[in-house]
């Protein structure tokens, strides 16, 4: 996946700093994170690499087991 269009912009200058970006590694729940809290949700990632939407994935409420 390129990430090319987020270097240098917000949080995301971070990357430009000697080092930072070959920091990455995988959070708690799946997330891509660098240090400083700068984090790519999962979910988003997937989204974006399958080109599913998130109704596709994801249960709303009226999807939710009728005994929940």
């Amino acid at each position: 996946m390129d990430l090319s269009h987020l270097a240098g912009r917000g949080v995301f200058t971070a990357w430009a700093r000697p080092g930072v970006f070959d920091q990455v590694k995988l959070g708690p729940h799946g997330q891509l994170e660098w240090p400083g809290d700068l984090d790519l949700c999962p979910d988003s990632l997937y989204l974006t690499l399958t080109g599913k939407r998130p109704e596709d994935v994801f249960a709303g409420p009226d999807q939710a087991p009728s005994d929940a």
